[in-house]
């Protein structure tokens, strides 16, 4: 019994905490407060970008379809052309 006895008294807790440690951990977690506010600020202007530029991105689109369109024309009636001499 005294083996175990000895035992529980050498894995007491000693309480004393650093105050070094304790600035270190409210610097860090400060630290990470302000990175996610910083993030969701640049989250929320890019969601705000995409809203307002949602018409441009479809304008965009359909005139790349149009171009796609007029090269397949250009495309054939250059075959036609050629087809013709």
């Amino acid at each position: 019994m005294t083996n175990k006895t000895n035992m529980l008294t050498k894995w007491e807790w000693d309480r004393k905490i650093p105050i070094g440690l304790v600035v270190a951990m409210i610097l860090q977690t400060l630290t990470a407060i302000w990175w996610a506010a910083k993030l969701d600020t640049r989250v929320v202007m890019q969601e705000e970008w995409f809203q307002k530029n949602q018409q441009l991105a479809e304008k965009v689109f359909r005139l790349e379809e149009r171009i796609i369109s007029l090269h397949e024309e250009l495309n054939d009636l250059e075959a036609r052309i050629s087809h013709g001499k």
